[in-house]
């Protein structure tokens, strides 16, 4: 007996009833099974109900399998007999400390944000034979109800949203579709080879257990979704905890509150101010190590936890920091004509200049406007001074470097990234903190101002 949703009309209008609010769509499109329906259904609907729906799939070549170029290949053919704007990228995946699986999924979703368009929003193909690998990979872990509500239909993603329609249909249910449709499809042979975590549910565990309970990947969907109906209260309810302990400046958590705290909410504090900075649900381990290795630690010291390739959190003070990784640089000076826009080193951003009087908006962040030098005069970038290197803020008294490093909470990790104008000798600004009496300007001579942006 067919189940309902084995019929190919349901499952377009399924995917039409989600997709209805969004006109601009890009699907990730890898040539499989999952995906190419996915594709298919899109044009359907595309055709069927006459919408305005603009359709792009992005292709991403991981460079991991001999066969890659010629996958590359079939996805833009499949694009180009479907009228479908194709956009392919070549990437290399290097292996991390949560696998190939994890680093390929880190690329794929950095390269797909990059073409995105305004108001555009992410189709993947994922579905529920997915949600159960993905389950089981979570209770592998150890993970809690928020690991455990595993993938949602729609989920945030920078300014946009990654949709999953699919993701309350079987696999069976989508190449019954491909079939009926003589659909053309990719089989990766990765797929196959059970040294993955991965595969190895896919091949040698969902299978037994849906034997025995024809239902049982159905129900794992349930218990995901229970989990994620769990973890909503949870975080409605620690909420107001949440912003009690977080700096709105700059996002850092305020420890002496959190020590108010049980373990169980602090704990639970944590995990929302880890989802606050994107990063990944923390284990147990690492909890266990941030407040060990990082919390408790004496106040002058410098710990941190690296937390994902690109994020570290450190200790300042009484504060937790969320930082990016730092890139080792050269910190020779560097000469800068004041004409042209520069990068600096060390991931640090760059700085853009304009001349004279000019008007900006708040979303242009702090713009920090400086006398313009003399003929004479050099204009360097440094990151090195010395703490006690006496400096007089404009309409402010002299004070050491070290006193306003302290003033502005400048952690010691940063002091040295910060870029330091200088005229020859003189100090002139400390950009975005502030500009010396060496570096005023009278408002009223327009002529006779520089103002500086720093782009982080």
């Amino acid at each position: 007996m067919k189940c309902p949703k084995d019929r190919p009309y349901d499952l377009i209008k399924k995917v039409y009833k989600i997709l209805q609010p969004f006109q601009k769509m890009l699907i990730g499109f890898s040539g499989g099974l999952d995906s190419t329906v996915l594709l298919h259904i899109l044009t359907k609907i595309r055709r069927l109900r006459r919408t305005n729906m603009e359709l792009r799939a992005i292709h991403i070549n991981h460079n991991l399998q001999k066969k890659s170029k010629l996958w590359e290949f079939h996805c833009k053919k499949i694009c180009e007999l479907w009228k479908v704007k194709f956009l392919s990228r070549n990437v290399i995946v290097r292996s991390n400390d949560g696998g190939t699986e994890s680093a390929s999924r880190a690329v794929r979703y950095k390269e797909i944000r990059r073409v995105l368009l305004p108001r555009e929003v992410v189709l993947v193909a994922h579905h529920i034979d997915d949600q159960a690998e993905t389950f089981f990979l979570s209770l592998k872990r150890g993970s809690g109800p928020s690991g455990l509500s595993c993938m949602r239909f729609i989920t945030p993603f920078y300014d946009t949203k990654i949709i999953r329609p699919f993701l309350s249909f079987e696999k069976r249910q989508l190449k019954r579709y491909a079939e009926m449709n003589n659909l053309s499809w990719i089989d990766d042979e990765s797929n196959f080879k059970d040294i993955f975590d991965r595969n190895f549910l896919r091949i040698h565990v969902v299978p037994i257990l849906n034997d025995r309970w024809p239902y049982f990947t159905s129900s794992i969907f349930k218990s995901a979704e229970l989990c994620r109906k769990q973890e909503e209260l949870v975080s409605e309810l620690i909420e107001p905890y949440f912003l009690n302990v977080l700096d709105h400046k700059d996002g850092t958590l305020k420890i002496k509150k959190l020590l108010n705290f049980s373990a169980v909410k602090r704990d639970a504090v944590i995990r929302r101010w880890f989802k606050f900075h994107n990063l990944s649900n923390p284990s147990q381990r690492q909890l266990h190590a941030l407040w060990n290795n990082v919390i408790f630690t004496k106040r002058d010291s410098q710990p941190e936890l690296i937390v994902s390739n690109r994020q570290v959190i450190r200790k300042f003070q009484d504060s937790l920091f969320c930082c990016k990784k730092f890139i080792e640089f050269d910190e020779d000076d560097l000469i800068w004509n004041l004409s042209d826009d520069i990068t600096l080193p060390g991931d640090l951003g760059r700085l853009t200049v304009s001349y004279g009087r000019r008007m900006y908006s708040q979303k242009e962040g702090v713009i920090n406007r400086v006398r313009k030098p003399r003929v004479d005069e050099i204009v360097f970038i440094r990151f090195k001074i010395k703490r006690k290197k006496k400096v007089r803020v404009v309409g402010q008294k002299n004070r050491s470097m070290k006193e306003i490093w302290k003033q502005h909470k400048i952690a010691p990790w940063m002091r040295r990234r910060i870029p330091l104008i200088f005229y020859d000798s003189k100090l002139i600004t400390m950009l975005d903190y502030f500009v010396t009496e060496e570096g005023d300007v009278s408002p009223s001579v327009e002529n006779d101002q520089v103002y500086i942006r720093w782009i982080k």
